[in-house]
């Protein structure tokens, strides 16, 4: 019971973020950290995308468990198919590309867009789960 009271106001407080950045703040969108999208991983309100960029995704042969990779290139394309309902969170490599994906989501009417600090290698580094790509 403690811990669902818990993820229900992570969550809370993540979307009064998101919507605070949304409202037109030109910066990164909210940064979570690595235990809270842990503690996410099977939330069904909840949708990861990878977004790194070819030079860091190809290489890679992990990602984190359930995440859904996404050409950051191809925003309006892949976006009509991604409920405006849901917790989206981003990662990239180190952060660089999730500013740019995410004014992009904004822009598209996205309102809950949240992004992991720190990125894909600092959760890799953290010995956090991963799967195969």
């Amino acid at each position: 019971m403690r811990k669902t009271k818990f993820s229900a106001m992570a969550l809370a407080i993540s979307l009064m973020l998101a919507f605070t950045w949304s409202c037109g703040s030109g910066e990164k969108p909210p940064l979570l950290d690595r235990e809270t999208i842990k503690s996410w991983l099977s939330n069904p309100g909840v949708i990861i995308l990878d977004v790194r960029a070819p030079k860091d995704w190809n290489p890679s042969d992990k990602k984190i468990p359930g995440a859904v990779r996404q050409d950051p290139d191809e925003v309006t394309t892949w976006a009509a198919n991604l409920p405006k309902n849901k917790n989206i969170v981003l990662y990239c490599q180190k952060e660089g590309t999730i500013v740019r994906v995410a004014r992009k989501l904004n822009v598209l009417g996205f309102k809950q867009v949240l992004a992991l600090k720190g990125g894909w290698s600092e959760w890799e580094k953290a010995g956090y789960p991963t799967e195969p790509k």
